[in-house]
């Protein structure tokens, strides 16, 4: 039904037209807001969106006007919200092959706070042998997959960078550290970079307290689940959020 609905939108020349597709936008998303559809089919829906109005992702996309111009926002971030599920699922399928599987955990954490839409803008960067395998998974099943290069460290390590209230994220992985900076800080890392060095994703990180009370750079997962609590409570006391 989708294939034939997107069929009809286009001209001669294979273009989407409008002012149809300011209909199609919230007709295809607004049914998925609380669950989205099938694989197969929200596939099919983001390629339409990214080829009709571009990557939502990126700070060069306006936002579309729709006939509901009420709808417009909730639209975008249910797409977005989307994306930033397949980018941590991405990030957890290369670190389960580069490294000693260790993920289980950290999938169990971070994705309620993916799935509440509390995580506003997210990015993977990998290593050089992190990378290759990244690429043969989005030649293999989505061609809209992106990431950033990354360098001075491990060539199969990687980093998972969130954007979560009023904090920027790094999820080192391997034996790496939990990392947070305030938003806006100068040391923080920008989540529109193509391109880290590991001290840009690390130094200048926000102090936080261990399980003994000593301030410390960052938290290490050696300690589950206490490492979970003190993550989610550093969360919860600078951002107010907690899924």
């Amino acid at each position: 039904m989708i294939e034939h609905v997107l069929g009809q939108m286009r001209d001669g020349d294979g273009r989407f037209t409008a002012p149809l597709t300011e209909y199609l936008y919230p007709a295809l998303v607004r049914p998925y807001f609380d669950r989205p559809p099938n694989e197969g089919a929200k596939q099919r829906v983001i390629e339409w969106i990214r080829s009709a109005y571009g990557d939502p992702r990126l700070p060069t996309t306006s936002r579309p006007m729709l006939a509901e111009a009420h709808l417009s926002d909730r639209c975008v971030n249910t797409v977005r919200r989307w994306l930033a599920i397949e980018t941590l699922h991405l990030f957890i399928e290369v670190i389960n092959k580069t490294a000693i599987p260790q993920w289980e955990h950290r999938r169990d954490f971070w994705l309620p706070y993916f799935e509440a839409n509390f995580v506003t803008d997210v990015h993977v960067v990998f290593g050089s042998k992190a990378r290759e395998f990244a690429d043969s998974i989005r030649q293999r099943t989505n061609q809209h997959m992106r990431w950033a290069d990354l360098s001075g460290a491990d060539t199969d390590q990687s980093v998972l960078l969130m954007h979560i209230g009023s904090l920027i994220v790094a999820e080192w992985s391997h034996d790496g550290t939990l990392r947070f900076w305030p938003q806006g800080d100068h040391a923080a890392p920008d989540l529109k970079q193509q391109k880290f060095s590991g001290a840009e994703l690390r130094d200048g990180s926000m102090m936080v307290r261990n399980e003994y009370g000593r301030a410390v750079d960052g938290i290490r997962h050696d300690s589950y689940p206490l490492w979970c609590e003190r993550a989610r409570r550093v969360i919860a006391e600078h951002t107010g959020l907690m899924p």
